[in-house]
């Protein structure tokens, strides 16, 4: 596990990638999980749902905006990228120091 929170951290620090940790489990409006993308113009941002027995992708604006939404939501709960890079290393550290005990 400690390999694998740090290779997390790693790839935070990578342009164009975001990780921020939310810590309750349970929210208001998220009923599963969901890709959003982004791209340059022209292209239009997408969402794609993925299930257990199929998957779909959503590109037009209102539903869209519905998932950019919560998202924009769901980072404001959340901590900052800075403050979930020191929370994941925390929790490296006590895998780590569990492991040992071991």
């Amino acid at each position: 596990m400690a390999d694998q929170v740090r290779h997390l951290i790693r790839q935070s620090a990578r342009p164009g990638i975001t990780i921020q940790v939310l810590r309750q489990l349970r929210h208001e409006g998220l009923d599963g999980s969901y890709v959003a993308l982004d791209f340059p113009p022209p292209a239009k941002p997408i969402v794609h749902l993925e299930h257990l027995r199929s998957s779909l992708f959503l590109d037009e604006a209102d539903d869209v905006r519905a998932f950019q939404e919560t998202t924009a939501r769901l980072a404001e709960s959340a901590l900052d990228p800075a403050s979930t890079r020191n929370y994941l290393a925390h929790l490296a550290h006590r895998y780590e120091s569990e492991a040992e005990r071991q």
